[in-house]
């Protein structure tokens, strides 16, 4: 087996519990969310495995696709193709296989991968456990031992099931890329074709997310899991949609410390465009993931290092601040942050007020993470704020994409930007 094995084990295991919720879903939507469940299932099979003290190996998680599979087989598989397959969508599937075959064959290696989510991923599969013990250890600090582990953990089961640790990073930024792109295609609709083409280029070939110097980094797998909650909460209706944003709500509460504000940001945005039934679950579902965490840094005496949340540190860093911008922005950061601006204030109808709101909660966490940094203020800002600017945009922009008004192709009074995917209930319950 290989790390490759770990991206089929995740695949397989998410395309049962998609069928499972949403039984009949278009193919766009489905290769954009099934990576999704199948992670988040992934890392609470993992987490049981845990609590009832199995060690993790290859036949612990055998049983994870056969159980999602079978509790989401519902007779024959129907996959309702949206689009048909013209030359542009071609084109964007070959932009999408190539990098993504790229991606795959590039050995992950930047310092956080080795010195961060790798070396834990690798401490996780040795031990075949979360090691808290490991992660407790004073001298470990230097790992951010108070990281989620949702990054460590996909990387570990590519270790558990005979893949190196670099090769596992590769594959699953692979296989993230072409989520993306599909999660990206979807969110562009009902823009044409080529508009939707460059939207999945964007979303496979994202900014700063791609570099060599981040491969193995977690903000591809957070870019992915923000797409993938936009594609639920904008473009499906009932039981899919409300399980599509509990999911990536989870999901990223456990991806990265950016990634609980995204997911709360997402949640909130839930509760102003799902009935308030649904919109409960998907915060519960949020607030149980952010939970458990924190459950087991508390269990394991695993404080957070990397912030003092103090009024002395704050009015030090605002003090502080205008000489460390300046030292610490890069060029590609004011293209961020215009390309922010754009997108911000261009986008229309209904994914504008969603994504406001969801930008306006991690604009808010990322503000207040660097100024109650115990790091200095300016080498925090220059070692990170491109990949945090950077890791929402490819989602925001095919967002912005489908919100404008394209001329309609086919006659007839209704919105097209209304939800175009039914997951299987046929109304929206509370």
């Amino acid at each position: 087996m290989s790390a490759w094995a770990a991206v089929a084990v995740v695949l397989l295991t998410g395309l049962g519990l998609v069928r499972l919720v949403a039984p009949r879903i278009a193919l766009a939507p489905s290769l954009a969310t099934v990576p999704m469940f199948g992670m988040m299932a992934t890392v609470a099979w993992l987490a049981l495995l845990d609590v009832v003290g199995v060690r993790w190996s290859p036949l612990a998680l055998l049983p994870l696709p056969i159980i999602a599979l079978a509790a989401g087989w519902r007779g024959v598989a129907r996959l309702e193709a949206a689009h048909r397959a013209d030359v542009w969508l071609w084109l964007a599937i070959a932009v999408v296989v190539t990098h993504a075959a790229l991606l795959a064959a590039v050995p992950s290696f930047s310092w956080d991968f080795r010195y961060d989510w790798g070396l834990k991923a690798r401490v996780f599969a040795a031990a075949g456990c979360h090691d808290g013990a490991w992660l407790s250890a004073p001298s470990h600090a230097f790992v951010h031992p108070s990281y989620p582990p949702l990054w460590p953990d996909l990387l570990a089961v590519g270790v558990v099931l005979g893949g190196t640790l670099e090769t596992a990073g590769a594959v699953w930024h692979a296989t993230l890329a072409v989520g993306l792109a599909a999660a990206c295609w979807f969110l562009a609709a009902p823009a044409p074709r080529w508009a939707r083409t460059l939207a999945s280029a964007a979303g496979a070939w994202p900014m700063v997310l791609s570099w060599p110097s981040y491969t193995g980094n977690a903000e591809p797998l957070v870019a992915y899991l923000v797409a993938a909650g936009l594609v639920g909460l904008l473009q499906m209706d009932g039981r899919a949609r409300m399980w599509t944003v509990a999911a990536s709500g989870a999901a990223l509460a456990l991806a990265k410390q950016e990634g609980m504000a995204l997911g709360l940001g997402l949640v909130i945005a839930a509760w102003a465009a799902l009935p308030r039934g649904q919109a409960a679950r998907a915060t519960s579902a949020w607030a149980g993931a952010t939970g458990c965490w924190q459950l087991f840094l508390m269990y394991h005496g695993i404080h957070v290092r990397e912030y003092s949340p103090s009024w002395t540190r704050v009015a030090h860093h605002l003090s502080v601040l205008v000489p460390s911008v300046v030292q610490a922005v890069k060029p590609k950061d004011l293209v961020l942050l215009g390309l922010w601006v754009v997108v911000l204030t261009v986008v229309e109808g209904r994914p504008a007020a969603s994504l406001r709101r969801i930008v306006a909660v991690w604009a808010a966490a990322v503000a207040g993470a660097y100024l109650t940094t115990n790091s200095d203020l300016s080498w925090h800002l220059l070692s990170s704020l491109d990949r945090v600017m950077a890791a929402p945009l490819p989602a925001a922009a095919a967002a912005l994409v489908g919100s404008q008004r394209w001329p309609s192709r086919t006659p007839g009074p209704a919105d097209p930007r209304a939800p175009q995917v039914h997951g299987g209930a046929g109304k929206a319950h509370s």
